[in-house]
């Protein structure tokens, strides 16, 4: 049986298809870098999706403070009720309750994200410009 990772994907607006067929001839090198092709062109998606649920300029806007703290304070504030209100508060009115915890979460991934590119920090593999990214810089950078 052939050895490849494969990942297609085939949406109105979201085409990406990402092959590597493991012939003996790739080193893990080579995969990690695959692997977080894969990640930027998911998580780009994924950040573009979750600024078209909400308001992304108010959100933008009311957790600007947020950016300027110190890490410890960051992570205090960005867990804390008043950041949890903020996001909850920008949800459209026809939004499935069942999934505001994980939309919470996920736009709390959204802030540190910024605030860790900001303070020029990587969180993710998604966020290093291996060699084999570079072409993919802007989506690395999250512009």
């Amino acid at each position: 049986m052939e050895e490849r990772i494969e990942f297609v994907s085939s949406l109105k607006n979201f085409t990406a298809v990402k092959k590597m067929k493991l012939d003996g001839t790739k080193t893990s090198v080579d995969i990690v870098q695959f692997l977080a092709s894969i990640q930027v062109t998911t998580n780009s998606k994924i950040r573009s999706l979750l600024e078209e649920i909400v308001d992304i300029e108010k959100l933008n806007e009311n957790t600007k403070h947020l950016m300027t703290l110190e890490y410890s304070q960051f992570f205090a504030e960005i867990y804390s009720s008043k950041t949890k209100k903020i996001i909850a508060g920008l949800f459209p009115e026809n939004f499935n309750k069942k999934f505001k915890d994980a939309f919470l979460e996920a736009y709390q991934v959204y802030l540190i994200e910024k605030y860790f590119l900001l303070n020029k920090r990587a969180i993710g593999y998604h966020q290093i410009l291996f060699p084999a990214l570079s072409k993919l810089k802007k989506a690395i950078k999250g512009k």
